[in-house]
């Protein structure tokens, strides 16, 4: 592990939003910085610069930025290793590790400042994304803020503006909540009380590829009891750029959400609200899984016991019904009931 950058600069400055804001409080005169930005990356040379980049031209300016290098096969280290600005500091790893998991571990360890948020090397935040976490959070007292996000493909912009809103949500609506919206969470949208963190515990590395950022999330939010989410647009997440999605199937037996939910749920301290909400968020994330298999016309009976009937009794049963129909039966019914869900989507999204 090898240290190869040093360095912040704090400086005092008047953001553009300074009548909304509190101004004694945004004024930088401490030791530490109020955030630190936690950029992981491996093979994306591409567009890493674009991320870096990014983070530099915030509005709010009271921040390090962590970068930790996973040894990548392009020229993702050089490019970041050539970069100058004091308020980078940038870590090395011996090895990579999937999802990135444990690159944010180590960025959490070394952070020196008194929240955490991410970024992930492949998308970008707007200008204004810390000012409106720093917003959030001096507002609402909270030790999880969130923000909304939108969401680009190779064509650009996919996903359809949403009505600015706010609210603060308990644990058990946080996690309803969080079932059945699109943009609530994403990694590049939420900061965290860096205490939190510690209490609790960083992501799940070296046990899954997927989905430990959706179970850190949840473990989170269960120890926090509440969270302030706001669906102000202040990241771009890029499909295009993605790999996580497009190389990892979706899992069933070793979900990541499932078995957190599952910890909690069955917690003789977790209250009957909370323990429905994170039924249905389970679902959520292992009808991915079916729904992968069922296309496959490979669902078995037994995949079932990860899915909750009490609370998706309908679901549970087109599944059933998948599941004991013959396997090219079962892959085309499949494949045509995904089709017409995309094309409803994609109706109901015009009609907004």
């Amino acid at each position: 592990m090898i240290r190869l950058g040093l360095g912040k600069m704090h400086v005092d400055l008047k953001p553009s939003n300074a009548d909304e804001l509190d101004m004694d409080s945004m004024v930088v005169n401490s030791s530490k910085p109020f955030f630190s930005i936690i950029i992981p990356v491996y093979n994306k040379e591409k567009v890493v610069l674009r991320s870096i980049e990014s983070a530099l031209n915030q509005s709010y300016v009271d921040y390090e930025i962590i970068v930790v290098l996973d040894p990548s096969s392009d020229k993702s280290s050089e490019i970041v290793r050539s970069l100058t600005d004091p308020r980078i500091r940038v870590f090395e790893r011996d090895s990579p590790g999937p999802g990135g998991y444990a690159a944010r571990n180590l960025g959490i360890k070394m952070a020196e400042g008194q929240w955490v948020v991410f970024l992930d090397a492949d998308d970008e935040w707007f200008d204004f994304s810390l000012a409106e976490h720093y917003r959030l959070i001096q507002e609402s007292g909270e030790k999880i803020v969130c923000t909304s996000w939108q969401e680009h493909d190779e064509t650009g912009l996919i996903t359809v503006h949403r009505p600015v809103t706010e609210r603060l949500l308990s644990g058990a609506d946080f996690f309803e909540a969080y079932s059945v919206e699109e943009r609530l969470v994403n990694t590049n949208t939420i900061a965290v009380k860096k205490e939190l963190f510690d209490a609790v515990g960083g992501f799940p590395e070296k046990k899954y590829s997927r989905g430990g950022d959706v179970a850190t999330w949840i473990r989170l939010a269960y120890a926090s009891f509440s969270v302030m989410c706001s669906t102000i647009e202040t990241a771009i997440y890029h499909r295009e750029d993605s790999t996580v999605t497009k190389s990892i199937a979706p899992s069933i037996s070793d979900n990541a959400i499932y078995n957190v939910c599952a910890e909690i749920t069955a917690s003789r301290n977790c209250e009957k609200a909370v323990r429905r909400s994170l039924y249905k968020l389970s679902n959520r994330h292992i009808r991915y899984g079916v729904a992968y298999q069922a296309k496959l016309g490979q669902l078995r009976l037994s995949d079932l016991k990860y899915f909750r009937f009490s609370v998706s009794p309908i679901e549970y049963s087109l599944f059933l019904l998948l599941a004991l129909l013959p396997s090219k039966v079962a892959g085309c019914f499949a494949q045509f009931v995904l089709w017409l869900k995309r094309a409803f989507r994609v109706k109901m999204d015009f009609q907004k």
